[in-house]
């Protein structure tokens, strides 16, 4: 089984190997460029204000696309603010995978693009019409930059046909010595082998020796183990006999007290302290006292508050838990359980300002917002707090808090 497993790994690195990426073929960034312009046009295109942008909008085609990172400036100058933030920086935010193919490359992208709009921005822009009609936009490009193999395998078969004929006619003009020179190059010669190509065999059979030596060394040290177990298991008494030492009757276990002679020792003990108690009634006054006292004081409990900077994606490491406040933006309150908690926002750590410049990492991924902040906002109030639940090593977010600028 284990050796079956050796093989399927190295036939899937093999194949992830041999696969194109679309991502190493052209700009990815460019289409996504191309693509949120392309959203925030239809979306905007009842307002006002867009006739100011309608210039910007003709410039922006998938050969030459708007940046949008350099459009945002224009946004905010034409009123557009809330736009470029609701709609533009959450679509900016997704990371194309480099992985997918040609033909999938621009329903996936599309399909990615879909996650980060709401129900109302669908349909501000008719995204499914849209989305139809970029795909289309997409595909034409992709076959453009990235020409078909199935073409490619043609043109080169035409080539060597082609090639195959001047070689006849050379071949019926040259002697029977000539004929044997100028004969077509065996399989197995070298004379087209170059450093690519020893690359490509080398390098998939040294990450397959590498796969395999790190999964022998792996089940090794699981035999080892699983020796070391039943060893275990062998100086340790059967659980049958565990059993039946609890099976043991009443009369059994009396007897087996009144011929220990540790519980002897403690019974002579016993009738010593409450001789002594009987001879000084004033020692056990004192003694109760000093015990009700002991009684009455409660070891204080450790802290349930702790601290933490900001979500990575859903989740806070429990590695980054802190006790104090400083370069914290999160406050915890820990449940009974132990494994849940409470969270609200606050800014005795950091200042606001610093907060609010990269709220899409601070605030964003661990709370929703009741309002936009402004420049005049001078703190941030949590309105419910944010729920997380342990799971690991990560307190994955269950609910996002909600919080309101002031």
């Amino acid at each position: 089984m284990r050796k079956i497993n050796i093989i399927l790994g190295f036939i899937l690195l093999l194949s992830n190997y041999l696969n194109a990426q679309i991502c190493d073929k052209i700009n990815c960034d460019n289409i996504k460029n191309f693509i949120i312009i392309k959203i925030i046009e239809e979306s905007i295109k009842t307002d006002p204000n867009e006739s100011k942008l309608k210039e910007q909008f003709k410039k922006n085609t998938i050969d030459t696309p708007i940046i949008y990172a350099d459009f945002t400036s224009i946004l905010d100058a034409n009123n557009f603010s809330q736009t470029k933030q609701k709609l533009g920086d959450a679509i900016n935010s997704i990371n194309i995978p480099k992985d997918y193919s040609k033909d999938e490359f621009a329903s996936k992208v599309l399909d990615l693009f879909a996650t980060k709009l709401t129900d109302k921005q669908k349909k501000n822009c008719n995204f499914e019409q849209l989305r139809l009609n970029l795909i289309a936009d997409i595909d034409n490009y992709l076959d453009e930059k990235i020409p078909n193999a199935d073409t490619e395998k043609v043109n080169e078969i035409s080539e060597n046909e082609i090639s195959q004929n001047e070689n006849n006619v050379n071949d019926y003009q040259v002697s029977d010595n000539s004929d044997s020179q100028s004969e077509k190059t065996s399989f197995f010669s070298f004379s087209n082998f170059n450093l690519f190509t020893l690359l490509g065999i080398l390098l998939p059979l040294i990450l397959f020796f590498i796969f395999f030596k790190i999964t022998n060394e792996l089940y090794n040290k699981i035999e080892r183990r699983r020796k070391e177990i039943e060893d275990l298991k062998q100086t340790t008494p059967s659980n049958q006999n565990v059993y039946n030492r609890t099976q043991m009757s009443m009369s059994e276990f009396e007897k087996l007290l009144s011929n220990s002679e540790v519980f002897e020792d403690f019974r002579k003990a016993v009738e010593n302290i409450q001789k002594q108690s009987s001879n000084n009634p004033q020692n056990t006054i004192v003694s109760s006292h000093q015990t009700i006292q002991q009684a009455t004081t409660v070891t204080p409990l450790p802290s349930d508050i702790f601290y933490m900077k900001y979500p990575v994606e859903n989740s806070f490491s429990n590695n980054h838990k802190s006790l104090t406040k400083e370069n914290t933006i999160y406050k915890f309150f820990l449940k009974a359980n132990k494994s849940e908690a409470d969270f609200e926002i606050h800014t005795d750590g950091v200042k606001i300002d610093e907060i609010l410049s990269m709220a899409e990492q601070t605030i964003k991924r661990g709370c929703d917002e009741d309002n936009n902040p402004s420049n005049s906002t001078k703190n941030i109030k949590t309105i419910t707090k944010g729920i997380v639940s342990l799971e690991g090593d990560k307190w994955v977010i269950k609910r996002k808090a909600l919080i309101r600028y002031e």
